[in-house]
């Protein structure tokens, strides 16, 4: 039985910065009291949705289909993204992270 965890982040348009050489959300383990990077946008088991809201906010939902096989444990989900200033217009990084969650 397959399960997943979904994390919803006030988040900016993705235009801003196309990460491609980064990634827009992982998905991390607390192992030996320091995360370790599990799953990134480029994994299948992952799922990055933009939704805009109003007239200058986005929602970034991000979803893991949790496989069979993962080891147990606490995880985390991170968002990183590029806002636009608005007065200056200049490009700004900036990241979200989940609260704790156990898979067992």
């Amino acid at each position: 039985e397959s399960a997943d965890v979904s994390a919803t982040f006030w988040s900016a348009h993705p235009k801003n910065n196309f990460m491609i050489e980064g990634t827009f959300l992982t998905v991390e383990q607390l192992v030996d009291g320091a995360w370790v990077v599990r799953f990134d946008d480029g994994a299948w088991e992952t799922k990055f949705q933009w939704q805009r809201v109003g007239i200058s906010e986005s929602h970034a939902i991000i979803t893991w289909d949790i496989p069979e096989w993962v080891q147990p444990g606490t995880y985390r989900v991170r968002h990183f993204g590029n806002y636009k200033e608005i007065l200056s217009f200049k490009i700004k990084p900036f990241e979200g992270t989940s609260s704790t969650f156990v898979v067992v």
